[in-house]
């Protein structure tokens, strides 16, 4: 109770103008969801993307895989541009913010999931001591997908496997018993048409049998079906969307009551060298103004975050291979909060705030117990033990981000992440000064050797034996090769999309002159290329000829980008003493 009382709770300014928030989620047991506080019409983007933050071998490193808090807050890495940052495909993304939070209605899906960008802006692992401590991966941009009214709930696809993995769940209609169960009500709009207003009665009988079907069947797909004959008609007239957006809608009264915005936050490039990306203020922020409020996620222990690194790597900032064992953290540590005298983490997971960065003098941004009932917060929590929060996955903790002071419309925020963390900091940069590494000057990422190399020939098997390229590149080639059979046809189709397309493993075997100023290639992928390829057992190479140079890239090879190296920083944020529970410390 001390810790929970160590921040006051006082009035809050009168709400400010807010086009997102978190609160409630509209379906029973779901936790939070979030909202919006304007008509959002398809097209249109929602938030400012946040960044995602990479898990690596978290069941390989973590003696107790089973209690991993993520497991339900987390998007698989290959479908979010980050397969090549592990070698074992144990890889997932963790996007704390918009896409940590919002909830699944598959039948009322109404934004898109976001691919996060690649960008590690002008942070070289030569020069900047801040590489390898922040997620390149951001700006995951969320689109709207169907128009949503003001106060209502927003929904992104998990995908049919979340719920057909898990038992709980097999009740829970989805998209394609969505689509039967809407053939269905159309084929009774059919014969409702058919009929006028005063046969209403019959018409309603003959869609309460449909109903006694309904309670029979105990399908996914009969749960689908509007239950009662007033929805029915709608989802006729609409679709059956509609007969559930009245439920997945708060008022404006009820969130700025309930909820907390979260719209009140933009991120870009930070004004402090090395740190990436900032936060900032949308508008104007009183004194006071709950600028944010984040549940957190717990590790009971922070060991559950270390990673023992045992396979050769090209992960040390003089890009030679290491096979030497050692211990390190998750790039995750970073976003956590922690004490020196407790073994807990936490992990917040709001919109925006995982960019507000430190600066001890300019701090205008402090952390505070979320008042109890909010936020996830509930105070019992505050007089558990590690080894009691062990026993649960699912946290009941939260955070609020107070303006400390009048903060102005475009002025970053800033945190006090404690004396500790700003030691640790500044030792990092003081170490990082006095190293002067040849092989970490020439170093260059796939995404910058694809960006200034493109137009460069490819280099061939036989040239690559005299001229290798970086031993931290490799080569790739597209999907189409191999799972389309007509893609001589239209070659202008090879093209990477997004970080989500990895292609094959492959090497250049020769090149020859195409019309003059271009090549083409004769590529071989290697038989033990599986990646998205199942269908070629054989025990040979596939050697392909006449491939075009948009369908090959670049790649990283896994464990060799700054987030690996066994120098990049690793520190948590500081929790405040004052806000310490006496039963966390150690």
């Amino acid at each position: 109770q001390q810790a929970a009382q160590a921040f006051a709770h006082p009035q809050q300014p009168e709400p400010l103008e807010c086009g997102m928030y978190i609160g409630e989620s509209t379906i029973p047991g779901a936790g939070l969801g979030i909202f919006t506080g304007i008509d959002l019409k398809i097209g249109d983007e929602v938030g400012h993307g946040d960044v995602c933050i990479p898990i690596v071998d978290y069941s390989t490193h973590n003696q107790h895989p089973r209690f991993n808090p993520f497991e339900d807050y987390v998007w698989g890495g290959e479908v979010m541009g980050m397969k090549m940052e592990s070698a074992t495909g144990d890889i997932e993304a963790l996007c704390p913010g918009l896409d940590c939070v919002v909830n699944c209605n598959m039948a009322l899906l109404n934004v898109a999931k976001a691919i996060p960008e690649y960008d590690v802006g002008s942070i070289h692992r030569s020069t900047s001591p801040g590489a390898g401590a922040i997620s390149p991966y951001t700006n995951g941009t969320t689109r709207v997908i169907r128009d949503v009214p003001v106060g209502g709930e927003l929904f992104k696809s998990y995908g049919e496997s979340w719920f057909r993995s898990r038992e709980h769940f097999s009740h829970i209609p989805l998209p394609p018993n969505y689509r039967v169960a809407q053939s269905v009500v159309n084929a009774f709009g059919e014969i409702a048409d058919k009929h006028s207003m005063h046969e209403q009665p019959v018409l309603a009988n003959l869609y309460s049998l449909l109903l006694d079907f309904r309670k029979i069947w105990k399908t996914r797909t009969a749960n689908a079906i509007p239950p009662t004959f007033e929805e029915g008609l709608l989802a006729v007239e609409k679709d059956i969307g509609a007969t559930h957006q009245p439920a997945a809608t708060r008022s404006i009264e009820w969130l700025n009551e309930n909820a907390k915005c979260v719209d009140h936050i933009i991120p870009k490039d930070s004004t402090i060298p090395d740190a990436g990306r900032g936060a900032f203020a949308k508008r104007n922020l009183p004194k006071g103004t709950v600028i944010t409020g984040s549940p957190l996620h717990h590790y009971p222990k922070r060991e559950l975050l270390m990673m023992t690194q045992q396979q050769v790597g090209l992960n040390e900032q003089d890009g030679q291979q290491q096979s030497d064992e050692s211990t390190r953290h998750q790039l995750l540590l970073n976003y956590c909060f922690g004490h020196r005298e407790s073994s807990v983490l936490l992990c917040p997971y709001g919109v925006g705030i995982n960019y507000i960065n430190h600066n001890k003098t300019l701090a205008n941004v402090q952390i505070r117990w979320a008042e109890d009932g909010t936020s996830n917060q509930r105070d019992e929590w505050l007089s558990f033990r590690p080894n009691e929060m062990a026993k649960e996955v699912r946290s009941r903790l939260g955070f609020d981000y107070v303006a400390t002071r009048d903060i102005q419309d475009g002025e970053e925020l800033f945190l006090d992440y404690g004396d500790e963390w700003e030691a640790a900091w500044l030792a990092h940069q003081e170490a990082w000064g006095g190293r002067v590494d040849t092989m970490a000057e020439r170093y260059v990422s796939a995404y910058e050797w694809n960006r200034i190399m493109y137009d460069v020939p490819l280099r061939t098997e036989d040239e690559c034996f005299f001229d290798p390229y970086p031993e931290n590149l490799q080569l790739r080639c597209h999907y189409r090769l191999l799972d389309d059979e007509t893609w001589e046809d239209h070659m202008d189709k090879m093209k990477w999309d997004s970080l989500n397309d990895y292609g094959y493993p492959c090497n250049v075997v020769d090149r020859v002159e195409y019309e003059g100023d271009g090549m083409l290639y004769e590529v071989r992928i290697t038989k033990m290329a599986k990646d998205r390829w199942d269908k070629y057992e054989g025990e040979e190479d596939y050697v392909i000829e006449d491939v075009p140079r948009s369908a090959i890239s670049f790649a990283d090879v896994p464990y060799s980008t700054d987030m690996h190296m066994s120098v990049a920083f690793r520190r948590e944020i500081g929790i405040p003493d004052e806000m310490v529970p006496a039963a966390w410390k150690q």
